[in-house]
């Protein structure tokens, strides 16, 4: 797995709301924000989450979208996490990552091995 940023997290209580940091990629370099869609119910089709950009004129602009979705596997099984997709002008083919919590920050990784896999659902089968 690649680590692509360090966010920190803009609420006291660490929770996926609000995260800031510098996104490192070969497409895209710069500050990143990911917020919460207040008008976001619950996780399923539609995204849970924005994530801004900027421009070089310092502009903040939506350069993609991301779902709260929950491990249902393995050690981590029942632990939230964000799936991530940027897709803005000027990325050619959309970037496919993760965001998971850590101690004092969230993580964003990518997986050269889930990077064209097919979507699944979000759906655990005891869920």
């Amino acid at each position: 797995m690649i680590n692509l940023a360090e966010l920190r997290y803009r609420e006291a209580h660490q929770s996926f709301d609000h995260l800031e940091g510098e996104f490192r990629s070969l497409v895209y370099d710069g500050p990143m924000e990911i917020k919460k869609d207040p008008k976001a119910y619950e996780p399923g089709k539609l995204p849970t989450h924005f994530i801004l950009g900027r421009t070089q004129a310092d502009s903040q602009i939506q350069i993609g979208v991301a779902w709260r979705k929950t491990v249902c596997n393995g050690k981590n099984r029942g632990n939230e996490y964000l799936s991530c997709l940027l897709r803005c002008p000027g990325i050619n083919d959309p970037i496919t990552f993760q965001v998971f919590h850590r101690e004092e920050f969230a993580i964003a990784l990518w997986n050269r091995n889930h990077a064209d896999a097919p979507r699944r659902t979000n759906r655990c089968k005891d869920a």
